[in-house]
């Protein structure tokens, strides 16, 4: 009995530890894609047009995002997630703060610079304590169910912010989202504590060097990660600035409504993500998830593209598929999991969150680019505004990645839910 009751503290302590972790992935999420609701504010008060924004504020959260993935990975392989997490909590929260009083584009370029530095943590902090102190068996599911509820902050950055924007200004939305942040860094610092068996501080510097030398020369490493840069990149390009101004323009719908039904795309994910993990454990098989969700993904996204569409009830269907099938790309964080040593995992999975999201800056600016080129003229007020048609040329590029993503799962080997370095 008194093991049982061991057990039982045991298990409630790592299901604080991890929710209140993904709590945090919850924040970046809501953080990340908070710009798409105030794109018209953004372009007004900055006097912006399509290609400036994209590149000036619509990119750079996902670069210093990006870049910091892969040196986050190693810090958190090394160093105790009960102090790096509070840290980048409160980075992220001031932030926030600096990004609602920035006067000029400089200074919110450098408010979301730093934003996306702290968020860069959020995901693989979760991804560690899952690691730490659940058994193997249950890392795809958990990976899934932090997706779920890490993308509920997608949510809330869409038809809910817009509706707080609405009533109380950009800038002071922003400002409320930035004490929420506050409050969950104490949370993390209270809190959070990391399992005995995940810490490799003692491993030598000379060790750690040629373990990531190893990791980075690994074909399998290197297509596991251009296959999620593949699948993910659409999904950056519309939930972090274009989606609801996408569909506003596209289908003739007004903001509200617009954003309402984009946020179904999180919704989807949130759905689809503990679904595939489940599935993918139960079948024993990684690839045929991954095959599932990229074939559907490119013909759910053609349809949104190319079909008109009246009905709002089809429009939403389509935009929940593309999340729920985008969300299917998650198996692979488990076969990058399987296929390198403990030591380097969160390296690893660092490494592959790194490419994941460098797709994402560079689409952002092409499709600034190519709004700018397609651009009929149009204006109101001064700023620029751009037609259905000219956001349906600029997408044309992405059912493509869906599809190149498809041809690189054949350089990907199966594992089958077994790892390499571990038996279980």
């Amino acid at each position: 009995m008194a093991i049982q009751t061991k057990s039982n503290k045991h298990k409630a302590v790592a299901i604080l530890i991890w929710s209140l972790a993904t709590t945090f992935y919850l924040y970046e999420n809501l953080l990340q894609v908070s710009q798409s609701v105030i794109v018209p504010e953004l372009m007004r008060d900055f006097k912006l047009n399509a290609l400036e924004l994209s590149t000036k504020l619509g990119s750079i959260f996902l670069v210093s995002y990006s870049l910091f993935q892969f040196p986050v990975g190693i810090m958190l392989d090394r160093y105790k997630t009960k102090i790096l997490l509070p840290i980048a909590a409160l980075i992220c929260s001031l932030s926030c703060y600096s990004y609602a009083h920035s006067e000029t584009v400089f200074a919110a370029f450098l408010s979301r610079f730093f934003m996306g530095i702290g968020a860069s943590f959020a995901a693989l902090s979760c991804l560690k304590l899952a690691s730490g102190w659940f058994e193997h068996r249950y890392f795809a599911l958990l990976t899934g169910l932090m997706l779920s509820i890490g993308l509920t902050g997608s949510i809330i950055g869409e038809g809910p912010l817009l509706s707080l924007v609405n009533s109380h200004g950009w800038r002071d939305s922003f400002a409320y989202i930035a004490q929420f942040g506050a409050i969950l860094t104490l949370l993390l610092l209270v809190f959070i504590k990391d399992a005995n068996t995940n810490i490799n501080a003692d491993q030598s510097i000379k060790q750690t060097y040629f373990d990531l030398k190893q990791l980075l020369k690994s074909k399998q490493v290197w297509a596991i990660s251009l296959y999620g840069m593949l699948m993910f990149t659409p999904f950056l390009i519309l939930s972090n600035l274009w989606g609801p101004t996408f569909l506003a323009k596209t289908y003739m719908l007004d903001r509200k409504v617009a954003a309402d039904i984009f946020g179904m795309i999180f919704l989807g994910f949130i759905i689809g993500g503990p679904l595939f993990g489940f599935f993918s454990d139960y079948i024993s098989s990684r690839k045929k998830p991954l095959i599932i969700a990229s074939s559907g993904a490119a013909v759910t996204i053609t349809l949104i593209l190319y079909c008109k569409i009246s009905s709002l009830l089809y429009i939403s269907s389509l935009i929940f598929l593309l999340g729920f099938f985008t969300s299917g790309f998650l198996p692979a964080f488990s076969i990058m999991k399987e296929i390198n040593k403990p030591q380097v995992t969160t390296a690893a999975l660092g490494f592959m969150n790194t490419l994941n999201m460098l797709g994402g800056p560079a689409l952002i600016s092409i499709t600034g680019f190519l709004l700018e080129y397609f651009w009929d003229g149009a204006t109101n007020a001064g700023v620029h505004v751009y037609s259905g048609s000219n956001f349906i040329l600029s997408f044309s590029m992405l059912p493509f990645l869906y599809i190149l993503a498809i041809l690189m799962l054949c350089n990907i080997k199966e594992t089958h839910c077994i790892s390499s370095n571990n038996s279980e």
